[in-house]
């Protein structure tokens, strides 16, 4: 396994804090971790590509009901180059505690002079064989 490169803790923490503020429902930590005009990208088994914008992510997580928990399965792989960031991580995702599904996130950062923030999400979804 490579190193993380410097900084890279920090790209990571910034992405484990989304995903904490997502479990919470804690819309502000959400709004806080993501830049205005963020993109989040879901690839679905076959190919079905879902795009939604910053506000709708935080809001659709938000106003769910149930308790949705993203486990990372490997240790996440950082690359950063200047005030970009990438981490990239496979997971699994629990949804009142009961397995969903898995997949990869692909998550873009910019650093700012406080903290990485998100700029885009890509992740896919692998659903478990029926």
């Amino acid at each position: 396994m490579r190193a993380v490169p410097p900084q890279g803790d920090a790209a990571v923490a910034a992405v484990d804090a989304l995903f904490a503020a997502m479990k919470a429902r804690d819309c502000e930590a959400m709004r806080a971790l993501v830049v205005p005009g963020a993109r989040i990208y879901r690839l679905g088994e076959g190919g079905e590509l879902a795009i939604v914008t910053d506000e709708e992510f935080v809001e659709g997580v938000c106003k769910g009901e149930r308790v949705i928990d993203e486990l990372r399965t490997e240790a996440a792989r950082v690359e950063i180059r200047g005030d970009l960031a990438s981490v990239w991580a496979p997971y699994d995702v629990r949804v009142d505690g009961e397995y969903h599904h898995a997949g990869v996130d692909a998550v873009h950062l910019q650093r700012g002079p406080d903290r990485w923030r998100v700029l885009a999400i890509s992740y896919t979804t692998e659903l478990p064989a029926p």
